[in-house]
């Protein structure tokens, strides 16, 4: 095989994150991923071995499919993260913080060995966070905004407590998807998730002794967001564990308000969604 088992793996992990939308829809057909990587059988069999030792798929499904893990998502949301920092720190170092600099997108192609649809995802997503300017009308070059200059003159320094500013986002494959306007949020970080595990544990009781209409699927998200709960106890709102678990309620709330069943769990459903989204502003 041309490209490295590890090289197989993390594009078809990659491009399962993006057919799952993020996990919000992790079954998917094992046939349309290979299609849409163009992999020959073999790569294909290489890579999903490779990713089932490492706990980042399964193929345990309701039907033939393959589907990402929490564990897989971790994976692909902290590559993507790492990246899109990687290509702030050299917009920052072309403009040399100058930020009426031009930063010409062909060069970052050359310097980071990234093509322009991928290029062009993470610049966008940069852009979103006012990290960059990129006027509309023009896709040859970019501006480095006195926000991306903080932003990585702040690398590695601690953050204070309760108050500070965080910026949250859900890597994807075209782009980042920010939570709040500029993916901006103002966040309280006291309490760990900890506190709500047996409310958490109540609603999916109350939810299981109901019957109806895609009550799996409802089922389906909210036990996603207690295996992200259990397996990160002690995350505040600053920790990505706490986005996706928000994100899982809110599909599994939406399913239900939809069934018209969400009034029949009502005395969890405030508790368990306040818990979850009082702090963020």
């Amino acid at each position: 095989m041309g490209n490295t088992l590890q090289e197989l793996a993390r594009r078809y992990l990659e491009k399962l994150y993006e057919l799952s939308e993020g996990g919000l829809h992790p079954e998917v057909d094992y046939w349309k991923v290979k299609s849409e990587l163009g992999f020959s059988s073999d790569e294909t069999r290489a890579a999903v071995d490779y990713l089932l030792s490492k706990d980042l798929v399964t193929n345990e499904c309701r039907v033939p499919c393959i589907r990402i893990t929490i564990r897989g998502i971790d994976a692909v949301q902290q590559s993507y993260s790492e990246k899109e920092t990687c290509v702030l720190k050299k917009i920052y170092d072309l403009s040399e913080q100058n930020t009426a600099k031009p930063v010409f997108v062909h060069q970052l192609e050359s310097e980071l060995g990234m093509g322009w649809q991928e290029l062009d995802g993470f610049c966008k997503g940069l852009k979103e966070l006012d990290y960059v300017d990129w006027p509309a009308d023009v896709e040859a070059y970019l501006f480095i905004t006195r926000r991306g200059i903080e932003a990585i003159q702040s690398l590695g320094k601690p953050k204070s407590g309760t108050g500070d500013t965080y910026h949250t986002h859900i890597g994807s494959v075209t782009g980042g998807v920010h939570v709040g306007p500029g993916g901006v949020q103002k966040i309280n970080t006291n309490e760990p998730i900890s506190e709500i595990l047996p409310a958490l544990e109540k609603l999916i009781t109350a939810v299981r002794g109901e019957d109806f209409p895609d009550k799996d699927d409802v089922l389906r998200d909210l036990e996603i967001a207690q295996q992200v709960a259990l397996a990160n106890p002690n995350a505040t709102v600053k920790d990505g564990a706490w986005t996706r678990i928000l994100t899982k309620l809110n599909a599994a709330k939406t399913t239900m308000e939809l069934a018209g069943f969400v009034v029949k769990t009502y005395p969890y459903w405030p508790q368990v969604i306040d818990f979850f989204s009082r702090h963020i502003q």
